[in-house]
Order: C-alpha cells, then structure tokens, then sequence
C-alpha cells in the first residue's frame, strides 16, 4: 500500500513560494491554518492550498 502525501502550498502574488510535504491531511491543515496569519504578516504569503498527491484540494487559506 502506498502511502498518501498532502503539502502545504503557500502562494504569493500567484506565484508558488514554498512547498511543505506532510504524511497526514489533518497535520497539513493543521499547519496550514496556524502559520496563515504569520506568513501573512511577514510578506511570505498571502494565500495557501492543501493537496493531496492525487491532485485533489482539501483547503484553500486566503
């Protein structure tokens, strides 16, 4: 069996600034809803994605 992956996509002026890789869709939501505010702030990102390896999208951050 082979084992999912979810990633964080943190996005800037629509363009792909960081990508983070994580083994469980609730870690990746997670991590993704905790850091928006920050990132945010700091001009990292103003929007993030969670995807599956399949291509499906189980949250969008704005």
């Amino acid at each position: 069996m082979t084992d999912k992956l979810y990633v964080v996509i943190w996005v800037k002026d629509g363009v792909i600034m960081n990508l983070e890789e994580y083994a469980h869709l609730e870690d990746a939501k997670r991590r993704a809803t905790e850091n928006m505010k920050l990132y945010r702030s700091l001009g990292i990102a103003d929007s993030a994605l969670v995807r599956g390896q399949d291509g499906a999208e189980y949250m969008r951050l704005f």
